[in-house]
């Protein structure tokens, strides 16, 4: 009997660890922007990366400067 649960656990956690996988692929999720105003942005320039603890999660499009002289990069 426990041979037969092993064998049917075994044929059927590959495809479902596979769909979960599958859905979390970064790529089919919504893109959006985010606006951060910093008091300093010593060096960063458009199209460089953003990364968070080493990962990339997007990419610098422009670069301002606000009213109280702050940078604000989207």
């Amino acid at each position: 009997m426990r041979r037969l649960i092993a064998i049917l656990a075994l044929g059927v956690s590959p495809p479902i660890l596979l769909v979960l996988g599958l859905g979390a692929d970064d790529r089919l999720g919504p893109d959006y922007k985010v606006r951060a105003v910093f008091d300093n942005v010593a060096s960063a320039v458009p199209g460089e990366d953003v990364k968070v603890a080493g990962a990339k999660v997007g990419v610098i499009e422009s670069m301002d400067v606000t009213a109280g002289k702050k940078a604000a990069v989207t």
